[in-house]
């Protein structure tokens, strides 16, 4: 078959098949360049970026439930308020500044786009930290009346290992979210990766099967063909007219057999 295609053409189909895998090889991988790019930007706006405003959160949560403890330190009848140099409107301005931070933390949390499950999970968390906020500020508003009783004291701590648990729990279902969405985008990865390394060995298969074994057909071709001419004119240049030249095919190599066939019988006219 090999045979009747033209040298000519075997080498651009050679050409053609071997461009024709080095684009897909681009397209695809020009795809996937793109693809990780975004998966890559996503798990840094939406994961990443979260995880650590999340962080931060609950930083700042724990340091203002300390410095509610802290000014209960500074009760007048206390033996640690001694070792407090400093006015008890420092933890009370604390408080207050964290909160501006947190603040800002949230609404940068909640610019990012949400599925309905994460909304589900931000409602309960506001929900449980609005509980924890009302019991703080009755801490701190019991404190600035003058208030430091052990049964106000109580009902903070009280607060703590209830309300404020609560929301600890609420906030680290936001922190597992964050880390399930970064681990769904490494598994979609993943299988992206194996996807494109059979399709990669696939056109590897191609390219080895198709252009190699065209190649080497083709230079089998050659080979025999320019081996048989040879010999034909050999034989002929040395005056027996009666060698038998081989079948040719329908190639430049083909017809160069046929001409000296042609030659071969004008000569023996």
């Amino acid at each position: 078959m090999l045979e009747n295609i033209k040298i000519s053409h075997r080498l651009w189909l050679m050409s053609g098949l071997a461009g024709l895998l080095f684009m897909t090889a681009v397209v695809i991988a020009w795809y996937e360049l793109a693809d990780a790019r975004d998966s890559l930007k996503h798990v840094y706006e939406d994961s990443a970026e979260g995880l650590y405003q999340l962080d931060q959160i609950d930083g700042l949560q724990r340091e203002n439930y300390t410095q509610v403890l802290l000014a209960f330190q500074h009760d007048p009848a206390g033996r640690l308020v001694a070792v407090h140099d400093h006015p008890i409107s420092l933890h009370f301005e604390a408080v207050a500044k964290n909160r501006e931070t947190i603040q800002g933390l949230w609404d940068a949390y909640m610019a990012t786009p949400h599925t309905e499950k994460e909304k589900s999970l931000v409602d309960d968390y506001l929900a449980k930290r609005k509980l924890s906020s009302a019991k703080l500020n009755a801490a701190m508003d019991a404190i600035r009346a003058g208030d430091y009783s052990n049964e106000t004291m109580a009902a903070y701590l009280k607060a703590g290992r209830e309300e404020r648990k609560a929301v600890q729990e609420a906030l680290n279902k936001l922190l597992e979210f964050q880390i399930e969405v970064a681990r769904t985008e490494y598994e979609r990865a993943e299988g992206h990766y194996s996807e494109n390394k059979w399709v990669f060995s696939l056109m590897l298969l191609i390219g080895l099967v198709g252009v190699l074994g065209t190649a080497w057909a083709t230079i089998g071709r050659i080979k025999r063909s320019l081996g048989a001419a040879g010999a034909a004119a050999r034989a002929i240049a040395a005056g027996d007219l009666t060698y038998a030249l081989p079948e040719s095919g329908k190639d430049e190599l083909g017809e160069l057999v046929g001409q000296l066939a042609i030659m071969q019988a004008l000569l023996h006219e």
